[in-house]
């Protein structure tokens, strides 16, 4: 409610309603983000042709595509800058002997620029991007946290994710399948900020293997040793991951 109050509300004849500010607050623009995909064989089948026209073969299958991202808000529609010269929209030729396939980080790319253009174009207002729920748009860090398939015990592990060439796209194999490569998992944070590192530090005997935090299987249970005074052991699910410890007894 607190950005609705400060945004502009367009009516069915075009015109907006006023918008009362305080003298610390700024208005509130909204731009939507889609992308729609447009192939090469993707036309009307049907319409009025003369009774003795013959039919012409038609190609299968879709044909080449070519996706259009882009945003537009409602109050200055595409978004661009200024004199035009700089424009948020996106063309994608996907395919593999083309521009590959649309990741996270192309659209990482993309938001980037659209927070570029309206930072210098239009620093008055503040910004809200809105997305859908595409898979694209719900991708995490490929080295974020996460209980998913993580080991039990110490052993060598990483997180599997795309292998990326020097120009930042897929690396394909002779068969056309995408490459992986695993990287580290980020470290953990305690409640007070410091790290919890989840590999073994250099100078150790398992320097650089994944150690599991927790318990790792149902029942077992697991006690805090940094905690002051008596901390009641309590039951863990598996991996780990969900764990309640407290200085109380439990009510």
């Amino acid at each position: 409610m607190a950005l609705q109050a400060r945004m502009r509300r367009w009516m069915s004849d075009g015109l907006t309603s006023e918008i009362n500010l305080e003298p610390h607050e700024r208005p509130v623009e909204v731009w939507l983000q889609d992308e729609v995909t447009f192939y090469a064989n993707d036309r009307r089948h049907s319409g009025w042709y003369h009774l003795n026209a013959g039919s012409d073969p038609r190609p299968k299958g879709e044909g080449i595509s070519i996706m259009i991202s882009n945003f537009i808000s409602a109050d200055r529609g595409w978004c661009r800058s200024r004199d035009g010269k700089e424009s948020a929209r996106v063309v994608f030729r996907a395919g593999k002997s083309l521009d590959g396939w649309y990741t996270s980080e192309d659209m990482l790319k993309q938001v980037t620029k659209v927070m570029d253009i309206l930072e210098n174009n239009y620093p008055e207002s503040d910004h809200v991007l809105v997305f859908d729920n595409a898979s694209t748009h719900l991708k995490r860090a490929d080295d974020a946290l996460s209980a998913w398939k993580t080991p039990k015990g110490i052993r060598e592990w990483g997180v599997e994710t795309t292998l990326l060439g020097e120009d930042g796209k897929p690396v394909h194999g002779r068969d056309g399948k995408v490459l992986k490569t695993k990287v580290p998992m980020q470290d953990g944070r305690f409640a007070d900020g410091r790290p919890q590192p989840l590999y073994f530090p250099p100078g150790h005997e398992h320097v650089g293997k994944f150690q599991r935090h927790g318990g790792d299987s149902v029942g077992e249970r697991v006690q805090c040793f940094e905690a002051e005074g008596p901390v009641h052991q309590v039951q863990v699910p598996r991996g780990g991951h969900s764990m309640l410890l407290s200085k109380n007894p439990l009510q």
